[in-house]
């Protein structure tokens, strides 16, 4: 495994709350954009936008099931502005909108 593709996801997933760029996360492993692409590519069979998504959902998901915040607060937490966007692709994710997927798997009663 080439050890700047793994940098540079461990670097996402440490910083997925930031508004974060590719670029970032090129001078982060200090080379440039389109190469890391290419290798984090071949190395993860995912873009790096997908990795963010991926991180921001299964935090959003994380505060759907253990706290009482509003899916509007929730997906502000996760680095989303507008819900109805943060809604669609929470369901794309999860199979289930915010509000389902809660009900589903709240850990606190009145879910």
């Amino acid at each position: 495994m080439r050890w700047e593709a793994c940098e540079a996801r461990t670097y996402i997933m440490e910083h997925f709350m930031e508004k974060l760029t590719w670029k970032d996360v090129a001078e982060h492993v200090n080379m440039s954009e389109n190469y890391l692409r290419t290798i984090y590519m071949e190395v993860y069979n995912q873009k790096w936008k997908d990795t963010l998504t991926e991180c921001r959902m299964k935090y959003a998901a994380e505060l759907l099931v253990k706290t009482k915040s509003s899916v509007t607060e929730i997906s502000k937490k996760s680095c989303y502005r507008h819900t109805p966007y943060f809604c669609h692709v929470f369901k794309e994710w999860s199979g289930m909108t915010p509000l389902e997927y809660r009900r589903k798997n709240a850990q606190w009663s009145g879910g």
